[in-house]
């Protein structure tokens, strides 16, 4: 499973997520990004994704490929399929120290 939420989404004021407003609703949705399936690395790095659902339905069903490489202390996560039908997406994590 895969989420990705950006950071300073506002809160329902009902304090309950069945009665959101449709602008709560709308600013939470295009704030996430949700999707789970399964997935297989092959030996060249791409990852091989089949989403069976997401939260954005035109995902459901899908199957993606995303490049997994790891340099050194760091690992990136490349999307070349975007949800926003453009561009693609770069994900760069560090290790700690």
């Amino acid at each position: 499973m895969k989420h990705d939420f950006r950071s300073g989404r506002t809160k329902f004021a009902s304090n309950n997520s069945t009665a959101g407003t449709g602008e709560e609703n709308k600013e939470a949705m295009a704030g996430t990004l949700g999707l789970f399936g399964t997935y297989t690395i092959n030996s060249d790095g791409w990852q091989t994704l089949r989403i069976v659902g997401s939260s954005f339905p035109n995902w459901d069903g899908a199957e993606q490929k995303r490049l997994v490489q790891i340099k050194g202390d760091e690992m990136s996560y490349e999307n070349p399929t975007a949800p926003t039908g453009s561009g693609h997406v770069v994900l760069t994590l560090r290790r700690a120290k």
